[in-house]
């Protein structure tokens, strides 16, 4: 394949996060990229109307940053970025920095966000990237079960780890180059949002 076609193909599958978080500068040709958002843009809710102006996919954020949103608040979130015209929404998962987190309460959010999300929307979860592999899986795994299409995680500096799982894996966040996108693509993801 030739570099135009390197990056014809990853021109499908690298969008835009906007939302508030550091946001290392982006090499070229990641940038131009980037700023094509052909796999759509992610944002939080209150943004989606907006987003919808310019692009044509928009992904809701649900209860960013931390997840700690009461699942009724998530719910309403959800409702509002499906009704401003969201492709799709991610809740965030309720995962505490020290890594600890309690899977019922992180799966009864999935499913009292899933009750107000209808088709052609699709929905899926958003995992921090420091959580450890084993919880990651684990977090991931419960998700699926319980009806995602999406698994997000956030990439933050250091490694990346995936979860192995067969719904959709995004990655968004702290992506800066060509090759982090390209090594986050075959890890297993399918797209990929840098933060711009």
């Amino acid at each position: 394949m030739s570099e135009q076609d390197d990056l014809t193909w990853l021109a499908g599958r690298i969008g835009r996060a906007s939302y508030e978080a550091p946001a290392p500068a982006l090499e070229e040709p990641l940038n131009g990229l980037v700023e094509q958002s052909g796999a759509g843009v992610v944002c939080e809710p209150t943004a989606v109307a907006h987003m919808k102006n310019s692009h044509s996919h928009v992904i809701a954020l649900i209860g960013w940053p931390t997840g700690r949103h009461h699942s009724l608040i998530k719910a309403a979130e959800a409702r509002l970025a499906v009704d401003d015209g969201a492709g799709e929404v991610w809740v965030a998962a309720d995962i505490r920095h020290n890594g600890t987190y309690d899977l019922n309460a992180v799966l009864a959010d999935v499913i009292a966000v899933s009750q107000v999300i209808e088709s052609p929307t699709r929905f899926g979860i958003t995992l921090p990237g420091w959580l450890d592999a084993a919880s990651l899986q684990e977090v991931a795994e419960g998700a699926q079960k319980a009806g995602v299409d999406v698994v997000g995680v956030e990439k933050r500096e250091g490694h990346l780890a995936l979860p192995d799982v067969t719904c959709e894996i995004a990655v968004h966040g702290g992506v800066s180059s060509l090759d982090e996108a390209a090594d986050a693509l075959l890890a297993g993801a399918s797209r990929v949002y840098p933060v711009a």
